[in-house]
Protein backbone atom coordinates (compact mmCIF):
# COMPACT_ATOMS: atom_id res chain seq x y z
CA UNK A 1 0.00 0.00 0.00
CA UNK A 2 0.86 3.40 -0.93
CA UNK A 3 1.58 6.42 1.78
CA UNK A 4 -1.06 9.16 1.97
CA UNK A 5 1.47 11.58 2.32
CA UNK A 6 2.82 10.49 -1.28
CA UNK A 7 2.14 13.39 -4.04
CA UNK A 8 1.02 10.44 -6.44
CA UNK A 9 -1.76 8.99 -4.04
CA UNK A 10 -2.99 12.49 -3.08
CA UNK A 11 -3.36 13.14 -6.76
CA UNK A 12 -4.77 10.18 -7.28
CA UNK A 13 -7.13 10.75 -4.27
CA UNK A 14 -8.31 14.03 -5.45
CA UNK A 15 -8.66 12.86 -8.55
CA UNK A 16 -11.22 10.17 -7.70
CA UNK A 17 -12.90 12.99 -5.11
CA UNK A 18 -13.29 14.99 -7.79
CA UNK A 19 -14.92 12.17 -10.33
CA UNK A 20 -17.10 10.74 -7.53
CA UNK A 21 -18.11 14.88 -6.98
CA UNK A 22 -18.88 15.10 -10.72
CA UNK A 23 -20.64 11.79 -10.97
CA UNK A 24 -23.19 13.21 -8.14
CA UNK A 25 -23.71 16.41 -10.08
CA UNK A 26 -24.84 14.58 -13.57
CA UNK A 27 -27.09 12.42 -11.27
CA UNK A 28 -28.64 15.49 -9.78
CA UNK A 29 -28.84 17.02 -13.26
CA UNK A 30 -30.56 13.85 -14.71
CA UNK A 31 -32.88 13.91 -11.45
CA UNK A 32 -33.95 17.26 -12.04
CA UNK A 33 -34.64 16.72 -15.61
CA UNK A 34 -36.10 13.62 -15.83
CA UNK A 35 -38.55 14.22 -12.65
CA UNK A 36 -40.39 17.44 -14.26
CA UNK A 37 -40.88 15.38 -17.63
CA UNK A 38 -42.04 12.00 -15.93
CA UNK A 39 -44.67 14.68 -13.92
CA UNK A 40 -45.48 16.29 -16.65
CA UNK A 41 -46.13 13.37 -19.05
CA UNK A 42 -48.66 12.03 -16.15
CA UNK A 43 -50.66 15.54 -15.66
CA UNK A 44 -51.21 15.57 -19.46
CA UNK A 45 -52.71 11.67 -19.56
CA UNK A 46 -54.48 12.74 -16.45
CA UNK A 47 -56.19 15.96 -18.33
CA UNK A 48 -56.85 13.56 -21.24
CA UNK A 49 -58.37 11.35 -19.30
CA UNK A 50 -60.67 13.57 -17.73
CA UNK A 51 -61.81 15.50 -20.58
CA UNK A 52 -62.39 11.74 -22.29
CA UNK A 53 -64.76 11.04 -19.44
CA UNK A 54 -66.75 13.85 -19.68
CA UNK A 55 -67.25 13.81 -23.49
CA UNK A 56 -68.33 9.99 -22.64
CA UNK A 57 -70.93 11.31 -20.05
CA UNK A 58 -72.23 14.13 -22.43
CA UNK A 59 -72.32 11.14 -25.25
CA UNK A 60 -74.54 8.79 -22.61
CA UNK A 61 -76.87 11.21 -22.43
CA UNK A 62 -78.20 11.63 -25.74
CA UNK A 63 -81.28 10.80 -26.88
CA UNK A 64 -82.81 10.84 -30.30
CA UNK A 65 -83.84 7.94 -32.76
CA UNK A 66 -82.22 5.10 -31.83
CA UNK A 67 -79.19 5.19 -34.61
CA UNK A 68 -78.31 8.00 -32.73
CA UNK A 69 -78.34 6.46 -29.49
CA UNK A 70 -76.51 3.25 -30.68
CA UNK A 71 -74.41 5.61 -32.35
CA UNK A 72 -73.56 7.62 -28.99
CA UNK A 73 -72.73 4.50 -27.13
CA UNK A 74 -70.52 2.84 -29.72
CA UNK A 75 -68.64 6.65 -29.29
CA UNK A 76 -68.79 6.52 -25.98
CA UNK A 77 -67.59 2.72 -25.55
CA UNK A 78 -64.44 3.94 -27.68
CA UNK A 79 -63.51 6.60 -25.52
CA UNK A 80 -64.16 4.41 -22.18
CA UNK A 81 -61.36 1.83 -24.46
CA UNK A 82 -59.28 5.08 -24.43
CA UNK A 83 -59.23 6.13 -21.32
CA UNK A 84 -58.51 2.62 -20.07
CA UNK A 85 -55.63 2.78 -22.19
CA UNK A 86 -54.48 6.05 -21.01
CA UNK A 87 -54.36 4.87 -17.61
CA UNK A 88 -52.50 1.51 -17.97
CA UNK A 89 -49.96 4.03 -20.07
CA UNK A 90 -49.42 6.20 -16.84
CA UNK A 91 -49.73 3.24 -14.46
CA UNK A 92 -46.86 1.68 -16.49
CA UNK A 93 -45.10 4.95 -17.06
CA UNK A 94 -45.21 5.71 -13.34
CA UNK A 95 -43.66 2.18 -12.71
CA UNK A 96 -40.39 3.00 -15.08
CA UNK A 97 -42.00 0.82 -17.72
CA UNK A 98 -40.96 1.61 -21.54
CA UNK A 99 -44.56 3.13 -22.22
CA UNK A 100 -44.40 6.66 -22.17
Amino acid sequence: LRNWSDAASLTRLEFGENITERVNELVEQIRSVSQPLANARKEAADAIGSRVNELSDSLDLLTGPSGNRELALNISGRITELTELIDSTVTVSTRGGVKA
